[in-house]
């Protein structure tokens, strides 16, 4: 109950904030909160509980009840035991008992079956946050797709609206004879080009922001706008990954399950109490009455010989242990691979933005002079709108290459786990 409060409060915050703008850490923490992820981790813990119970009550005395009736075909018989009082064993028995038992030593084992149990809660939720860390890498591409459309839409819709203005120019430039009626054409055809362009772009940014809405639970507005992040770049930062300690934990167990295993070889020392009524009395078998009887005592259990068995389960799981260490080090290779790739990455939009500035740049040198000559009638409106597509193009790029870049940081702290 007190969670499911926690995410309706959540999301209460999470609407009221996504008014203005829409963040990529609240989609990776709404998208978390509406998983299963938070119910699966308050279960582990109720279970990793109840089993810490169990184990504690393995060290308190038990009381168990029995009973049994036989019929024996044929018994013991002593003839003239009756002129003694001594009755003959009868062939129908019946036996009930109450058994006290206390366990005395049990050579380790509730203690390495506890912290086993509670190791086995903490690789689950290093699994839960494996799980976690699988969201956020969904919501990374969606957020980012989403935002190389509603950028590149804002940059159409601030291009066509340049382009209109153009249009009232040229159309005073027609009146007055300097260019020709299809120079207005021309602009027109590729305003409506530009429109399609910013259509799509509107309609793929609608699509993912549906996809958003699915996975966070939020209605999100169609006035809402994503915020690039501005996250700091650090190199220096601690691979911090779920599955290492995932690995770390599963690499305890096996050495823990190992001890456990070895005080299988261990005496077990336990008293018992037996109280209980019986016809005949199991301990004298002529009291043919119903009477109670009792019996006390200390119960040694120790296995001496076990033809290896033990042995070999502790091989195994050295086995194991080699193999898991194998297999963490293949997935610290796998992370230091992709890291390198994101860092070069990362490197390479730095270096291609500034060439895309200083070239959009230059290119906007061009279609001003290219719009100043298409004016004064010197060259075509076709030439004008060559040069201004390819100012287009190259603004395009550099909006998507810093989109990339951005993306590229946050894969790289999201791979070391750092975000």
């Amino acid at each position: 109950m007190k969670i499911s409060i926690v995410i309706v409060l959540y999301f209460l915050v999470i609407d009221v904030a996504i008014c203005q703008s829409l963040k990529l850490n609240d989609c990776q923490r709404a998208a978390i909160n509406n998983s299963t992820l938070l119910t699966q981790q308050s279960l582990l813990d109720d279970i990793a509980q109840l089993e810490t119970e169990n184990f504690n009550r393995n060290l308190l005395p038990k009381l168990s009840l029995s009973g049994q009736y036989t019929y024996y075909s044929d018994v013991v018989q002593f003839p003239g035991t009756e002129a003694f009082g001594i009755g003959q064993i009868p062939k129908n028995q019946y036996l009930s008992s109450f058994t006290l038992s206390q366990t005395i030593y049990d050579g380790g084992f509730v203690k390495y079956s506890k912290i086993i149990s509670q190791k086995n809660a903490n690789g689950q939720q290093k699994q839960l946050e494996v799980d976690e860390l699988r969201i956020k890498q969904i919501i990374n591409e969606i957020f980012f797709g989403a935002l190389i459309f509603q950028e590149n839409e804002l940059l159409l819709k601030s291009i066509a609206s340049e382009i209109r203005d153009q249009l009232q120019t040229v159309q005073s430039l027609i009146k007055n004879g300097v260019v020709l009626k299809s120079s207005e054409n021309n602009l027109r055809k590729e305003l409506l080009s530009i429109e399609q362009q910013r259509v799509e772009a509107q309609l793929g940014y609608r699509s993912m922001i549906a996809m958003l809405e699915k996975w966070t639970a939020i209605n999100l507005p169609e006035s809402i706008k994503l915020s690039i992040p501005d996250t700091p770049l650090n190199f220096d930062l601690a691979i911090n990954r779920p599955e290492l300690k995932y690995f770390d934990i599963t690499l305890q167990l096996l050495k823990l399950t190992a001890k456990l295993t070895k005080t299988k070889k261990r005496p077990q020392i336990g008293g018992f109490v037996d109280y209980g009524i019986g016809n005949p009395n199991p301990f004298n078998l002529f009291d043919t009455d119903l009477n109670d009887f009792y019996v006390a005592g200390i119960k040694l259990n120790w296995q001496l010989w076990d033809w290896n068995q033990n042995s070999r389960e502790r091989q195994i799981l050295k086995i194991r242990q080699k193999t898991t260490q194998s297999q963490k080090t293949d997935f610290e290779k796998e992370i230091d691979i992709a890291l390198k790739k994101l860092k070069s990455d990362i490197s390479k939009y730095q270096e291609i933005i500034e060439l895309d500035q200083g070239i959009l740049a230059l290119q906007k040198n061009v279609v001003q002079e290219s719009y100043a000559q298409f004016k004064n009638g010197v060259i075509t409106s076709t030439s004008y709108v060559g040069e201004l597509n390819e100012e287009i193009r190259i603004s395009l790029n550099l909006k998507i290459h810093e989109i990339q870049y951005h993306k590229a940081i946050i894969d790289y702290l999201t791979t070391s786990g750092n975000y």
